[in-house]
């Protein structure tokens, strides 16, 4: 009989090995600026508006979408909407939250 323990213990699991097989190198191409992007973007629970993003990292809206169009084009993000934008991968989101400190990146709040 599988318990919920062991559930917890294999998504967790599985979760690692997403992080490490397709996150990371999903991540290793790209800038600085452009993974503080997508940290200021994890602070939201779901799909970020651009004016607040460009906010929490302290620059201006032309500024912000520059990088907005270079992870879009990297296919870490997309448009769900006017000014919007979500990430593309399962649990990217959760992974930049839990490894902003790792990238050596500061955590947006």
């Amino acid at each position: 009989m599988v318990s919920t323990g062991d559930v917890t213990v294999g998504v967790a699991a599985a979760r690692r090995r997403i992080g490490s097989l397709v996150l990371e190198p999903s991540l290793a191409g790209i800038s600085d600026v452009d993974r503080s992007f997508l940290v200021a973007m994890s602070q939201d629970d779901g799909p970020s508006r651009i004016g607040q993003i460009a906010v929490r990292l302290g620059v201006d809206g032309t500024y912000a979408s520059q990088y907005r169009l270079r992870l879009i084009d990297a296919e870490l993000v997309a448009s769900v909407g006017h000014g919007m934008l979500d990430f593309t991968m399962p649990y990217l989101r959760e992974y930049l939250r839990e490894h902003a400190a790792a990238l050596g990146l500061p955590r947006h709040s």
